[in-house]
């Protein structure tokens, strides 16, 4: 071939590029939009309220982001059919029955905007309506919601989470130190890698002994969770929330913590040194918050449980928390007060073992002595499942 054929050619395939391009662009510009709403306007402002600190760079569905149109944009039909079918987001509370600080629940405006912009050729808008500083926030790690805590614990050395398909569950010992009581109003996790870290929770070990090295050498790792005392759950998505004024968690002298985390692998072996943030109480508080679990009878033959919880003093319930096994279906709590006035306290329809966010009331529910929770949860037959957890202070 000489050296001119071999030039017309490159030419002729440069044409071709070219002309490929052309009718790309045309092709693109001329899928028929319809409707107003946009990405950059709209959308992006609904996405980072119920999905983007998931579906970013930092989330744990990192491999799914919609921080930006052109990466939202080849999953708007999966968008319209996870809205349609209610699987996204993944509120499973059903709205009306308890009065929550945080509903993870989709608006059906939303839901009406997100339709629209998907049915209406998904436009994507002004660069200038675009969030400044949004996509630099989702891209590092997260900040602490109620500024900076107290005392920070975090495991002494990054943990190696192997690539997918690694699934496991590892528990870090973190020592509080402190020489005499405190009263904690906020226990705070921030993941170290929220591309790996599924869920996480706390648990506070029980005194071994007396005097000044009570706890200081108890590993609560090697404790059944059952004997420990909850403190916080995550899962990711959930916000922190104060307990109400007044009210705190009381820690001992030298208290141990238990963290436990669950990590999912992704594409290649990642780190994680995920921290806990606690914020203390002042001398204000009066009431102390404890974590009640409930469980239903040791054995049952039927898939639905009913479990009445008695109290015999009086209380204030500030969050709850369902907890149930794979193959469950709905839940209710109920508050039934010795005057025979009763309310939900929270309905779950279509439960999500994989994830189950805390509840915190707008306004903690009186409970007085004699009150009775009542637990109604479809659930397969298991030896002593944990079907609730419920914060309470007294």
């Amino acid at each position: 071939m000489s050296f001119q054929q071999s030039v017309r050619i490159a030419v002729a395939l440069l044409i071709l590029g070219l002309s490929l391009m052309v009718v790309g662009e045309r092709a693109d510009s001329h899928v028929p939009i319809t409707t107003r709403i946009t990405f950059n306007r709209e959308v992006v402002r609904i996405l980072r309220q119920h999905c983007l600190e998931c579906h970013s760079p930092r989330g744990v569905k990192s491999d799914q982001p919609l921080l930006t149109y052109a990466e939202a944009r080849p999953w708007a039909k999966a968008i319209k059919e996870e809205i349609l079918n209610r699987r996204m987001a993944p509120y499973r509370a059903v709205p009306g029955y308890g009065h929550f600080l945080e509903s993870y629940h989709l608006p059906s405006r939303d839901q009406e905007l997100l339709v629209s912009w998907i049915e209406g050729g998904v436009p994507r808008g002004e660069e200038k309506d675009y969030p400044s500083g949004l996509i630099a926030e989702l891209s590092n790690p997260p900040s602490w919601t109620a500024g900076e805590p107290d005392q920070i614990l975090q495991p002494r050395s990054e943990t190696t989470i192997g690539a997918a398909p690694y699934t496991g569950r590892q528990c870090f010992s973190l020592q509080v130190g402190n020489s005499g009581p405190r009263r904690v109003r906020l226990a705070e996790f921030i993941p170290g890698n929220g591309r790996v870290v599924y869920r996480a929770s706390l648990h506070l070990a029980p005194a071994a002994g007396r005097g000044p090295r009570r706890t200081s050498r108890v590993n609560p790792c090697n404790i059944p969770e059952r004997a420990l005392t909850p403190i916080a759950e995550w899962v990711p998505g959930q916000r922190s929330f104060p307990y109400p004024p007044g009210m705190a968690l009381a820690l001992p002298p030298q208290s141990v913590i238990a963290l436990r985390i669950e990590y999912h692998g992704i594409n290649g072996p990642e780190t994680d040194q995920s921290r806990v943030g606690l914020f203390f109480a002042d001398s204000t508080v009066v009431k102390a918050v404890e974590t009640i679990n409930i469980t239903s009878s040791t054995f049952s033959s039927s898939p639905r449980r009913v479990v009445e919880f008695p109290l015999s003093a009086d209380r204030e319930i500030i969050a709850i928390r369902p907890v149930l096994r794979p193959g469950s279906g709905s839940f209710e709590a109920r508050l039934i007060r010795p005057d025979g006035s009763s309310e939900v306290l929270v309905f779950v329809r279509n439960y999500r073992f994989d994830w189950n966010p805390t509840y915190h009331f707008n306004t903690p529910r009186p409970a007085p002595r004699g009150s009775v929770i009542s637990i109604a949860a479809s659930t397969e037959s298991l030896a002593d499942p944990l079907l609730c957890q419920v914060v309470v202070a007294k």
